[in-house]
């Protein structure tokens, strides 16, 4: 977890000020995938609670993820719904 961690942007050789980073967990850190189970694991589960999204069949197919999260909906009203 950071503790006391300076970090900054770079685009295109252009830095930004640094900033102090007070929470999250560093990319690659052994306990990134820990965490992020455990807070995205209860997102996933209230969508599916939700019903926003898609099913196929029983199976509720609105949202995944591995290293970046999808969502899928038949309706820009129900992508809406899911996001908030």
């Amino acid at each position: 977890m950071y503790t006391s961690l300076r970090t900054h942007v770079e685009w295109i050789g252009i830095h930004s000020r640094w900033l102090c980073a007070r929470n999250g967990v560093e990319q690659g850190g052994v306990l990134s995938p820990v965490l992020f189970y455990l807070y995205i694991d209860g997102q996933l589960y209230a969508l599916e609670s939700s019903r926003f999204g898609c099913c196929i069949g029983h199976y509720y197919t609105g949202a995944a993820y591995a290293n970046d999260i999808v969502l899928l909906a038949p309706t820009v009203r129900s992508m809406r719904s899911m996001l908030i």
